[in-house]
């Protein structure tokens, strides 16, 4: 990483906030407060990469899991990035289909679909929990730095392994937009693009981002480099907030 030294000790002003299910906190001042800034984040993310009339919001957002990475300021927690967290156990649980599937609406995408619905069936014959990960947005101030971009991409892989090996999701769907080169970070992670009789499925038109070629991928274990980066972040990692169900905020929560 580049010298980060010209605006402070960054790492100190930085906390991560787990957000799980704000379905069940929303009384709580802190989560509305902390949904708030979720939800403010991620349509001024979305806005400045696709045309008005994105809609980056639903369901899922209230019954998934919030991971942000926010920065100290004046007493209030401002987000840097977020992303978020669904998983088969959750879904099953709100009577929700499984998110990924929500991609699939006409015959093109039916090798996806097939793939996906396999995927899942296997894992439940196999009691393997299965997440699904979306909605990974930047506050636009950190990627007009370089060094504070490369900082962000190292923490959101850091926040990504820790998040799902903490909660035992043993596997991981997930969706990029092709325009954006996601997939290489993807695949740094671990991740490897569905295949459909041995061969790589081609991107689909995301409906819900205005027909944007979006690339399916599927992960089954963490690449040695991207769990390097996991231990190296570890301590901001084990001193997280997380939300509870009653609204309670608990601080320096043990791996």
């Amino acid at each position: 990483m580049k010298n980060l030294s010209e605006y402070g000790n960054v790492l100190d002003r930085l906390q991560v906030v787990v957000l799980d299910c704000p379905y069940n906190s929303f009384s709580s001042p802190t989560t509305q407060k902390l949904f708030g800034k979720f939800v403010n984040m991620k349509l001024t993310g979305f806005l400045r990469e696709y045309e008005h009339g994105i809609l980056p919001l639903g369901s899922y957002d209230f019954i998934g899991t919030l991971i942000m990475l926010c920065e100290k300021k004046d007493g209030e927690l401002e987000p840097v990035f977020c992303f978020k967290s669904t998983n088969i156990e959750r879904v099953k649980y709100f009577n929700l289909p499984f998110e990924l599937l929500e991609w699939f609406h006409s015959a093109a995408e039916k090798n996806h679909e097939t793939v996906v619905r396999g995927i899942l069936e296997k894992a439940e014959k196999e009691n393997i929990n299965v997440g699904y990960n979306s909605s990974w947005t930047i506050d636009p101030k950190w990627r007009e730095v370089a060094e504070l971009k490369l900082l962000a991409k190292e923490l959101s892989v850091a926040l990504f392994v820790n998040y799902y090996q903490s909660r035992s999701i043993q596997e991981i769907l997930i969706g990029g937009v092709k325009r954006f080169k996601v997939d290489q970070i993807q695949g740094f992670l671990g991740f490897e693009y569905l295949k459909y009789n041995g061969e790589v499925l081609p991107p689909i038109e995301a409906w819900f981002a205005k027909n944007e070629k979006a690339i399916l991928m599927h992960l089954t274990r963490f690449s040695e480099d991207a769990q390097s980066i996991a231990d190296q972040y570890s301590k901001l990692w084990n001193e997280r907030i997380e939300i509870l169900e009653d609204g309670i905020t608990s601080e320096k929560i043990a791996a």
